[in-house]
């Protein structure tokens, strides 16, 4: 028999409390007030036979680098040395050294605005602190998220799912969007002669998803959940 928690456990209920990171509380006090801070995860744990599906590569997230008013904190376990050269050419990330403990790691998330995070533990432990907490999902994600953009299991989760196996860059785009990237019409015209390259070739799934990304790239919209 097996027995599954109840979805009206929720850290409304039962509230995780755990003590504040006086390491990010130091490094918080010397940004501006207006600054928003949020964690980082994209990838799961390696060994996990669906890790391939889950994990979204860094090389994605580029894009929601540029947000403005919004300082990253990558809570991201088992850097490679080149994701830290590359995470160092960005003015507003900072890499969280390997935490000791997952209390510690719970210090960190009560700490942050939100976290943004693949399906991975990361993404549980902000939903049970009751944290503002994006969790980008693969197209078949866990049966246990279900088909909305909401869950039972974490109030203040927002589910950000694939259009099509594999397709991180729809999810990042429609995220960029939320968060208010600023605009790059340069790049959004070559994602715009692009698709109208691959249209005339007869690919049509990617001359659609070069679209997508250069109206992306055209558009701003406001930030109106991101803490």
């Amino acid at each position: 028999m097996v027995f599954l928690p109840s979805p009206s456990l929720s850290a409304e209920s039962i509230p995780l409390t755990p003590s504040p990171s006086p390491t990010f509380d130091r490094l918080r006090n010397q940004g501006e007030g207006s600054i928003k801070h949020w964690g980082m995860v994209w990838r799961t744990n390696s060994s996990h036979p669906t890790a391939p599906q889950r994990s979204c590569g860094l090389g994605h997230l580029h894009r929601l680098f540029q947000a403005p008013h919004i300082h990253f904190w990558v809570l991201q376990a088992e850097l490679q040395p080149w994701e830290r050269e590359l995470l160092a050419t960005y003015p507003n990330v900072t890499v969280v050294e390997p935490l000791p403990d997952f209390g510690e790691t719970a210090a960190w998330v009560a700490a942050l605005d939100g976290v943004i995070t693949v399906d991975t533990a990361i993404a549980h432990l902000a939903g049970a602190l009751a944290k503002p907490v994006w969790i980008l999902l693969p197209q078949v994600a866990d049966w246990r998220w279900g088909h909305d953009e909401t869950t039972v299991w974490h109030p203040t989760a927002r589910l950000w799912r694939q259009p099509a196996p594999g397709d991180w860059d729809s999810v990042i785009a429609r995220l960029a969007l939320t968060l208010a990237v600023p605009g790059q019409p340069e790049r959004a015209q070559r994602f715009w002669q692009a698709g109208a390259e691959r249209y005339q070739q007869g690919d049509i799934l990617g001359a659609a998803r070069a679209w997508r990304w250069a109206a992306a790239h055209e558009a701003i919209a406001p930030c109106g959940n991101c803490g």
